[in-house]
């Protein structure tokens, strides 16, 4: 009977042999592989630009955080001495080098950070070394584009419309701005309409003039046409 005992334990001592076996084999490649994927996606970082104020005392670097998982936004993380924060770039999924982030030094202690990526509006943060946080996101104006220019019957005035882009933040990111003045002149007076959330085209916008210094702005959309109103001799 000993003897018969003994067969049968070591039988299930190389059952249970196989059965661990076989797990490590099929477990311990995933696990593997699962913590290759998570360093590769979220710890391992790259840098993509460091910069330093002029004065040499400070100095910000921007590095990318892992790789993007199947074409979502890169990870990326702004540091300056021990602190940080983290932020996303959508860039259809592909690999991020200098030319997605810039650093503007506007003195030894501040600066205008810049992200951008193949699909978003580029993003702006403010560092400031006497801020209790040293980063901070704000709105920007990155770009203008001219749309329309009329000129009143007289020739002695003009509007001009134009489509303004805004770096991440505030919504909306694209509004029309509609500026007015005297012929020649520097325009500053406008007025911001902000109902579209997509790009302006010239022949949705047409302006009517009522007289030399009136005028009315259509603005054509999918199912309505929306109107502002000028008045130039009106103080704002």
């Amino acid at each position: 009977m000993d003897m018969e005992q003994d067969i049968l334990c070591t039988k299930k001592r190389v059952i249970w042999g196989c059965l661990i076996g076989a797990v490590v084999l099929i477990f311990v490649p995933i696990l593997l592989f699962a913590g290759y994927f998570y360093y590769q996606t979220e710890i391992k970082e790259r840098t993509l630009i460091v910069s330093h104020s002029p004065n040499g005392a400070n100095t910000i670097e921007i590095a990318e955080k892992g790789e993007p998982a199947f074409f979502g936004p890169s990870s990326v993380r702004i540091k300056y001495q021990n602190d940080h924060i983290d932020q996303s770039i959508s860039n259809d999924g592909k690999t991020l080098d200098d030319s997605n982030t810039s650093i503007k030094w506007e003195s030894n202690d501040t600066a205008l950070i810049t992200l951008e990526g193949e699909e978003q509006f580029p993003e702006t943060f403010v560092f400031n070394k006497k801020n209790r946080k040293f980063f901070k996101n704000v709105q920007i104006q990155v770009d203008s584009n001219t749309l329309l220019t009329s000129e009143s019957p007289d020739h002695k005035k003009i509007i001009e419309l134009r489509e303004i882009t805004r770096s991440q933040g505030q919504k909306p990111n694209r509004l029309l701005r509609i500026y007015y003045g005297e012929k020649g002149s520097k325009l500053t007076k406008y007025k911001e309409y902000n109902q579209l959330d997509r790009s302006y085209e010239a022949d949705q916008l047409r302006v009517e003039w009522t007289n030399n210094t009136q005028a009315s702005i259509r603005i054509f959309t999918d199912s309505d046409v929306d109107s502002v109103q000028i008045a130039f001799n009106k103080q704002l």
